[in-house]
C-alpha cells in the first residue's frame, strides 16, 4: 500500500418612567415605623417592582405619559377613568401578582388599574388572542387579484423538500448501477473503489474500561479541534493500494494529487484497465478529474445518491477505524498520521475481498429488488441466508446477553443456564480454550464473569460447548460469505448444530428440518 501525507447588552431603560415609579413607590411604601396595616413592602421588593413595571426597549424612549380613555354610562354620567396597559406592562403586572405577600392594592397603586382589569389581565394569560377578519382579508385579496387579472399567487415562506432516500427514481438508479457493475466485472476490468473518511483529533477514542461505578476519563494535552482526512482506494485483487492523508478537508486540487499518485500505483501493480467507483461528491466530478481519468483510460462509475452501502470501501473503513490506537501523549497531527497509516496497513487483502463480496452477494440483491437499504443490513442478510438453505429453519432468539446459550438450548431442548455453567467448567478443565488470555488471574476473572446470567458468550464458549456436548457446531456469519466457523471437525456432521451470528454480537438458532 502506498500512502501520502499532505455579547453586547442592547436593553436600555427609560429614566423618566423609572423616576416616576420611584416617586409613586416612595409615596405609598411606608417606613418601618408605620403600622403594619399599610402596604408592607420591603426595600428589595420595591426594586423588584421597579424592574418589572418599567418598560425596557431598545432605541428612542417613548412618551412616559400613559394614554387614558374617558367613557360615559348610558345615563350620561362619566365612567371611572382607567388606564390601557401595553403588553409589556400586562406581563409585568402578572409577574408582580406572583410575588409573595403582594396585595391587590399594591398592584392598583403601581399600575393605576381597577380590580376588574387586574382579573381580566390575569385571566387572559395563555389564551389565544382573537385577531379577527382573517377570512375577510384573504377573500378580499383574492377577489382583487382576479379583478386585476393577476395570477393567484401569495408570498409564503419556503419549505425545503429533500429528495427522499428511497424514492422510485433512486431505486431505479440502484438497479441500473448493479447491472452496470456486473457487466464491468464480466469484462475483466479492475474495479477501484475510492472514498474519503475523516478523523477528529479530539475524538480518537470513544470507549474505555474503567472500574465499575467510576467514570471513564482520559487526560490529554489541550489542543484545538483539528481534522485529518484520508482518501483511500481498494481493489479485490490487491486490497488497499493507495492512501493519502490530508491535514484538513479534501478539495478538488488535493483529490487530483491523489489521482496522480493512484496512476503511479497502477503502473507498480500492472493495472492497465480500471474503473473507478466513487460517490457523487462534487470534487469527484470536476473537469480536471474527468480529464485525468480520460487520458489514463480509466472509466468512472458513480454510485446512486443516498446509496453509500453499495460502495465496499465504507466497510473497509470500519476495519481501519477499529484498529486505530493513538497514545494519549501524542497530540501532533504529523505524529498521529503515522499511527493512522500503521492501522490502515493492517487491513489485509482478504478482509478487503470479504467486504467487496459481502456487498455484491448481499447488498446488490436488495438493490435489484428495489428494497430499502439501511446500515443494519446484516440482520436481513443472515435471515435471507438461513431461509435459502432448504434443510434449515430459523428460530428468533431474544438479545438478552444469553443468546448463545438460548440458541443451543433451543436446538437441544435443555436448560440454557446449565450450558453456561458447563462452558465455564470446560474452560477450567481445558486451559487451551483461554489460550489468548495471558495471565491466570485474568482467566479466573473471565470465568467468574461468564458465570453471570447476562454475560454475553462468544466463540470461546462455542468451542467449550462443542467439547461438552460432543457435537459439531457451525456458526454462520454473513461477513464470511457462505463459509461458517466449524468447531469439532472430528465429530459427526449429521449431528451438528447450526447457529447464526448477526452483526458479530447476536446468535440465532438454526434448526434442521
Amino acid at each position: 500500500m502506498n500512502s501520502d501525507v499532505i455579547k453586547a447588552n442592547l436593553v436600555s431603560s427609560d429614566s423618566a418612567i423609572q423616576s416616576l415609579l420611584e416617586q409613586r413607590l416612595d409615596s405609598i411604601i411606608p417606613c418601618e415605623s408605620l403600622p403594619e396595616k399599610s402596604i408592607g413592602l420591603s426595600t428589595p421588593a420595591k426594586h423588584v417592582i421597579i424592574q418589572m413595571a418599567q418598560i425596557r426597549k431598545r432605541g428612542r424612549p417613548e412618551n412616559p405619559k400613559v394614554p387614558k380613555i374617558q367613557k360615559f354610562n348610558k345615563d350620561g354620567t362619566e365612567r371611572k377613568e382607567y388606564t390601557m396597559l401595553t403588553d409589556e406592562q400586562e406581563d409585568n403586572l402578572r409577574a408582580m401578582a406572583k410575588i409573595e405577600h403582594t396585595t391587590v392594592e399594591d398592584i392598583i397603586a403601581v399600575f393605576n388599574v381597577s380590580r376588574r382589569n387586574i382579573k381580566n389581565i390575569i385571566d387572559r394569560q395563555g389564551k389565544k388572542i382573537k385577531k379577527g377578519g382573517e377570512v375577510c382579508r384573504i377573500l378580499t385579496s383574492d377577489i382583487r387579484m382576479i379583478k386585476q387579472g393577476f395570477p393567484q399567487f401569495t408570498l409564503k415562506k419556503l419549505e425545503i423538500c429533500k429528495l427522499a432516500r428511497n424514492d422510485q427514481e433512486i431505486l431505479a438508479k440502484r438497479v441500473d448501477y448493479t447491472l452496470q457493475h456486473r457487466v464491468l466485472k464480466v469484462t475483466g476490468t479492475h474495479l477501484i473503489y475510492i472514498d474519503e473518511t475523516g478523523f477528529l483529533l479530539t475524538e480518537m477514542r470513544s470507549r474505555g474500561r474503567p472500574p465499575i461505578g467510576e467514570r471513564c476519563n482520559i487526560h490529554r494535552r489541550a489542543r484545538r479541534v483539528e481534522h485529518i482526512s484520508c482518501i483511500s482506494a481498494v481493489t479485490y485483487a490487491f486490497g488497499v493500494i493507495q492512501t493519502t492523508f490530508v491535514h484538513g478537508n479534501v478539495d478538488s486540487t488535493i483529490f487530483c494529487v491523489f489521482i496522480t499518485s493512484l496512476l503511479q500505483t497502477f503502473q507498480q501493480f500492472g493495472i492497465k484497465k480500471a474503473t473507478a467507483v466513487m460517490d457523487n461528491y462534487p470534487i469527484h466530478k470536476t473537469d480536471a478529474v474527468l480529464k485525468m481519468c480520460k487520458e489514463a483510460n480509466i472509466n468512472i462509475q458513480y454510485t446512486p445518491p443516498y446509496s453509500c452501502e453499495l460502495n465496499p470501501v465504507e466497510l473497509v473503513f470500519d476495519f481501519f477505524k477499529h484498529r486505530v490506537n493513538v497514545p494519549v501523549d501524542v497530540s501532533s497531527p504529523s505524529a498521529i498520521v503515522l499511527f493512522l497509516d500503521a492501522a490502515l496497513r493492517t487491513v489485509t487483502q482478504e478482509e478487503v475481498a470479504s467486504c467487496i463480496s459481502f456487498v455484491e452477494e448481499f447488498v446488490f440483491p436488495l438493490a435489484e429488488r428495489k428494497e430499502q437499504l439501511s446500515k443494519n443490513l446484516a440482520i436481513s442478510h443472515i435471515k435471507e441466508k438461513i431461509a435459502s438453505l432448504e434443510y434449515i429453519s430459523k428460530i428468533e432468539i431474544d438479545g438478552d446477553g444469553a443468546c448463545l446459550f438460548n440458541s443451543i438450548a433451543d436446538l437441544t431442548d435443555e436448560d440454557p443456564f446449565e450450558f453456561r455453567q458447563s462452558s465455564v467448567d470446560q474452560m477450567k478443565k481445558y486451559p487451551k480454550l483461554l489460550g489468548d488470555i495471558k495471565f491466570e488471574r485474568n482467566k479466573f476473572l473471565y470465568r467468574r464473569y461468564m458465570k453471570k446470567q447476562n454475560s454475553w458468550g462468544g466463540l470461546r464458549e462455542v468451542r467449550a460447548l462443542s467439547l461438552y456436548l460432543g457435537r459439531r457446531i457451525f456458526v454462520h456469519d454473513p461477513s464470511k460469505r457462505l463459509e461458517a466457523y466449524d468447531y469439532g471437525e472430528d465429530l459427526d456432521f449429521h449431528s451438528a448444530l447450526h447457529i447464526g451470528l448477526v452483526n458479530g454480537n447476536h446468535f440465532l438458532s438454526m434448526r434442521l428440518q
